[in-house]
């Protein structure tokens, strides 16, 4: 019988593709997590910077509307300011 070309190894244990994810920008690891998500609609393991990132991604909508900055808690403030730096947040007060 002749021999298969076929990888039938994980793709998710490999270590190169393991260094790779660890490397990526975290605003492009949520859009890949979230396209993943849509493409096999399930979730991988939950990644919590990318939690993170849409937590800070909704803050960021609520001020673009409107909510002061004033009325954000300090738990609130210290992620947006972590995902999107204090630079982000001086732009709505």
């Amino acid at each position: 019988m002749a021999s298969s070309n076929i990888n039938t190894e994980s793709l998710w244990s490999n270590p190169d593709i393991e260094k790779t994810i660890a490397i990526l920008d975290p605003q492009l690891r949520f859009q890949y997590q979230k396209f993943a998500q849509k493409l096999y609609n399930k979730a991988s393991e939950i990644d919590p910077q990318v939690v993170s990132i849409e937590a800070a991604s909704q803050i960021n909508l609520m001020l673009r509307d409107g909510l002061p900055v004033e009325d954000l808690t300090p738990d609130e403030k210290r992620l947006y300011i972590e995902t999107f730096g204090e630079e982000a947040l001086k732009k709505y007060e």
